[in-house]
């Protein structure tokens, strides 16, 4: 449970004040930092009881259910996915240009995909004017990624072109797609 103030805990443990607390607290008690909650349950007023097992005042009812109004956490999954996030980011002169033009195409080949799927699954007829102006966005942003990288399109279509052909010197075939020569394609795009 995460309380309002952004602790989170695990389990409150409704005690008599008076009762002996040992050392590291009443079990299952709510540990905030070194406090444990506790409340009397004889007049609704709640105290906080520090590392030394002395009482302070925490305040009546209705201020014990604001405090303790449960909010959403964050899955075990969440927690543990963010741990490993890179919070490290190399970002050199052009790199943004290069990142704005990388999620541009990945969202314009979304929405030629979309438009492809309401056809194909929902019986939508082909809108191939949307399909052309798609595309056309694609190349939008491909322009930027060109000019980012010193090139043009002439330039890594002819590559292309020479990378294929050493793979398919006749037409393509399963075979010589699952036997590429990388290391001869690699040369082939370093030229």
């Amino acid at each position: 449970m995460k309380l309002n103030n952004g602790v989170e805990v695990e389990a409150i443990q409704v005690c008599d004040m008076n009762e002996d607390f040992p050392e590291d607290g009443p079990e299952n008690s709510l540990t905030i930092g070194k406090k444990y909650i506790v409340h009397t349950d004889g007049d609704e007023t709640f105290y906080v009881m520090d590392d030394q097992n002395d009482p302070h005042y925490f305040g009546n009812a209705e201020e014990w259910d604001d405090f303790f109004k449960e909010v959403p956490t964050k899955s075990s999954y969440q927690q543990d996915a963010l741990r490993t996030e890179s919070t490290v980011f190399n970002m050199e002169d052009g790199d943004a240009r290069l990142l704005h033009a990388g999620i541009g195409l990945a969202t314009e080949s979304g929405e030629f995909l979309d438009a492809l799927k309401k056809h194909v699954f929902y019986g939508k007829p082909l809108d191939r004017t949307n399909l052309k102006e798609e595309v056309g966005d694609l190349m939008w942003y491909c322009a930027i990624a060109l000019d980012e990288l010193d090139s043009t399109f002439s330039e890594v279509q002819d590559t292309n072109i020479a990378k294929l052909r050493a793979r398919y010197p006749d037409k393509f075939t399963e075979e010589r797609a699952e036997t590429r020569d990388l290391v001869k394609e690699r040369e082939i795009l370093e030229k």
